[in-house]
């Protein structure tokens, strides 16, 4: 009889501590899933303390599930160490704070595609400046965003 208790109670508490993990795991349904794929034509003048970039071509911005978002860019770069094509696609790991529309970004890899002629440190200094990022997105129409950094809006992003 005492062991059919210890069972009954034994089976009990793994119940409850699967009802009780399962609940944790929980996705939260409340939170939005962020799905952007849009384009938009660019002009770019950076000065900075030291040097001058300009970039004229297009971004384009695409989430890729929950947490990896692509930044293509093509077109021309314009440095003092002079002018490139650009062609690449910037992966990035990214988190969504849908109350102020943030996206906080960090670099992971780039994919370069054979006419780009940038070089790599070149294209951080002139377009990340550091592997984490922050971009405000703004609905500006029914199909475009405004990105933004923290002070200058960047480009109208179209959907696709």
């Amino acid at each position: 009889m005492r062991n059919i208790i210890l069972t009954s109670g034994a089976i009990i508490v793994l119940t409850l501590i699967y009802f009780i993990s399962l609940s944790r795991e929980k996705p939260d349904l409340d939170k939005p899933q962020l799905i952007i794929s849009c384009k938009g034509n660019v002009h770019f003048d950076l000065a900075r303390p030291n040097s001058t970039v300009a970039m004229e071509g297009s971004v384009g911005l695409t989430t890729l599930g929950s947490k990896r978002l692509a930044l293509e860019f093509s077109g021309q770069l314009l440095t003092e160490q002079g002018r490139f094509t650009l062609s690449r696609t910037l992966m990035m790991d990214y988190l969504y704070h849908p109350e102020n529309y943030i996206l906080e970004l960090n670099y992971a890899d780039s994919q370069v595609r054979d006419i780009d002629t940038a070089p790599d440190d070149i294209v951080f200094q002139a377009i990340l400046k550091s592997h984490l990022s922050i971009l405000k997105l703004s609905q500006f129409s029914d199909n475009a965003l405004l990105i933004s950094d923290s002070s200058t809006p960047l480009f109208v992003c179209i959907a696709q």
